[in-house]
């Protein structure tokens, strides 16, 4: 999925330039099977990172169900556990952490409009909502090696900070 990692950079360049967004991502799909979401348009998907509506709905879910693609794609989703591996991805700008192996994503458009969204700290338990994603860039032989589930929350609308690391 090379051309959807230039699309990513691409995003990046010209996110600064994005002040009039709507606050609703009208004509996005919600809550459809991994089936139906691989016959969207790749740029459609891509552009679903990037959703500022939040969703109506938020269902608990599990980390291995979530992670073994127990859920459609496209729904309202509500995480806890330990915020781990926690840096600014270097290609898109996004602020990325692990709940076990699921990858949680703030997105810098996210942060514009909404400045007061919690960050994790390296070993914060935290309660993650947001979307559901499938990352399909990502969904290639290379990436397998290091990624254990392409299923994400992203983007992310709300982090509660549930414990500080290393205050009990």
């Amino acid at each position: 999925m090379k051309v959807a990692r230039l699309l990513s950079y691409i995003f990046v360049l010209i996110s600064p330039l994005l002040t009039n967004v709507p606050a609703r991502s009208e004509g996005f799909p919600i809550n459809i099977s991994l089936r139906e979401y691989k016959q969207i348009d790749p740029l459609a998907i891509f552009l679903m990172r990037y959703r500022m509506d939040k969703p109506s709905v938020y269902i608990p879910v599990q980390l291995r169900d979530f992670a073994l693609g127990r859920y459609n794609v496209e729904i309202g989703v509500v995480l806890r556990g330990r915020a781990k591996n926690v840096h600014v991805s270097p290609e898109d700008k996004d602020i990325n952490f692990d709940i076990d192996n699921i990858t949680c994503e703030i997105t810098p458009l996210w942060l514009r409009w909404h400045p007061d969204t919690a960050i994790p700290q390296e070993g914060d338990l935290v309660e993650v909502r947001g979307w559901s994603y499938y990352d399909f860039i990502h969904d290639d032989k290379e990436d397998e090696k290091w990624r254990a589930t392409f299923w994400e929350i992203h983007p992310v609308h709300q982090v509660i900070v549930l414990e500080r690391a290393g205050r009990q």
